[in-house]
């Protein structure tokens, strides 16, 4: 993801799929309308500037990593009212 996030109003799915592929999330990600999914074959990051922010009212963050989650200190994740779910099935968060 670059460094100049993304603001969504819709479903968001963030997939790398594949032996070796990451999701880096340097950047903010915001979304007033939908529910968002980042999904990593292998390792997901999040730096202190990648906060994740769901506006909507019952909105759902789910972040699966294949093997491992990391988040920067200061990194945010947030809903509005709605479930967070954070898995790493081979790793640890």
């Amino acid at each position: 993801m670059s460094n100049s996030g993304v603001s969504a109003t819709g479903n968001v799915l963030l997939q790398a799929s594949g032996a070796g592929n990451d999701i880096a999330l340097n950047a903010a990600l915001t979304n007033s309308g939908g529910d968002v999914s980042l999904n990593a074959a292998d390792e997901i990051t999040q730096a202190a500037d990648g906060d994740i922010t769901l506006t909507g009212s019952g909105k759902t963050l789910e972040v699966l990593a294949g093997t491992s989650i990391s988040m920067t200190v200061g990194a945010v994740s947030q809903t509005n009212a709605g479930a967070v779910r954070y898995a790493a099935q081979a790793g640890s968060i």
